[in-house]
Order: C-alpha cells, then structure tokens, then sequence
C-alpha cells in the first residue's frame, strides 16, 4: 500500500527568525504565531494600540517588511531554493489587515552577496489603504465575516498549495 507524501505544517508562537545580508546576520524578526511550509508561510503580528502606529512610523509596515524578510530567508535556508510566498495577518487594536509577499529565490541569492539590484519582492495589502484604522474591523459582524472569509481561503492554499 502506497501512502501520499503530506506536507505537515510546522506551527510555531515566537519563532525568532534572521535576515542574512551579506552573510551576516543583519536583523532578527519574532512574529507572534507563525506556519511554515516548504514554500508557504504565514505569520501573524499583532500591536494592541493604535497610538504606537503613526505615519512618520509607516504605520508599522516597515517592521513588517522586515518580518516578512527575515521569515522568508529563514526558511530559504531550511529548504532547498524555492520561491516564498508569505502570508502576513497584522492585527492592531480591532483592525485587520492581509499582506502576500511573493519573493523569488534568486531574489535570497542576491540577499547572500548584499542588497539586491535585480531581483525585487511583490507585497499586496488588503484592505489597499495604507492606515491601520483601513483595516478590517473586527468589532462589526461584516468585519469579522471578512475576515474569517481570508483566513479560509489563506487556510486552503496552505493546505492546497505544498
């Protein structure tokens, strides 16, 4: 009897993941909650105040970058070279916001030697605004029907998707 190979998702709450430049350690990310996959992840980043958000801050994306960079490239170096796709749920105070980062693997390539000059990396936010108060509020039913909705479909292609 044949058995199917499964890709079991590898669950994790404060996993510290590193950001090689160079081939140094150039910064270190500690998501709350994160999933890994071969080629697939999510990670989950909360701040419970709105206050600490501010434009001269970039709204905190800035910091998620740098997550999304440091998750993606810690699992670069645990597989063998495979593009990323990282799901990111921010939630801050009652508002949700989804990010998709697409990062090539020759884009961790470049990352080995220095910035990159010819790769780059697609991040699409939904809500589309750039505001913390944009996001999804969970606080209203429509709000937490939507996001439930993402969370399936994000689900899916985890499960789908490896």
């Amino acid at each position: 009897m044949m058995r199917s190979k499964v890709c079991i998702p590898k669950l994790r709450n404060h996993q510290v993941c590193r950001l090689f430049i160079g081939g140094y350690p150039y910064m270190f990310a500690n998501p709350e909650y994160s999933i890994k996959m071969i080629d697939t992840s999510m990670i989950a980043v909360e701040d419970k105040h709105l206050e600490n958000i501010s434009f001269l801050k970039g709204f905190g994306e800035w910091q998620i970058v740098a997550e999304i960079l440091a998750f993606g490239d810690e699992n670069m170096r645990r597989v063998q070279a495979r593009d990323q796709t990282v799901y990111v749920v921010r939630i801050i105070s009652k508002y949700v916001t989804f990010y998709k980062a697409m990062i090539p693997a020759p884009y961790f390539a470049e990352l080995g030697d220095g910035l990159p000059q010819k790769e780059s990396v697609v991040i699409l936010r939904w809500p589309g605004e750039s505001m913390p108060e944009a996001g999804l509020n969970i606080a209203e039913p429509d709000g937490r029907r939507e996001v439930l909705e993402v969370l399936t479909r994000i689900r899916q292609h985890l499960l789908n998707g490896n």
